[in-house]
């Protein structure tokens, strides 16, 4: 049983670290941003954590979200499940 909830926490880091995209998780009044390996060098330059950090306050209900920045500067959200 523990060999198993080790592959299944493997499993979980693996798919953290291989995440392609922008990830952002909206609360109430929060946000929680999870970034690409590519921005991680340096996570402050970051356009769409910049833009998403010049925002009022959530711009979607509370949920899970793949986030885009567009070439027009306007964010783009997809709810995950």
């Amino acid at each position: 049983a523990a060999v198993i909830e080790l592959l299944d926490r493997v499993e979980q880091v693996e798919a953290v670290i291989g995440e392609q995209r922008h990830i952002v998780d909206f609360h109430v009044t929060e946000f929680g941003l999870q970034h690409p390996i590519e921005c991680r060098d340096d996570l402050l330059g970051c356009p769409v954590g910049r833009a998403l950090n010049a925002l009022d306050g959530p711009p979607m209900p509370v949920g899970r979200y793949v986030v885009v920045l567009g070439d027009d500067g306007a964010l783009a959200f997809e709810e995950l499940a």
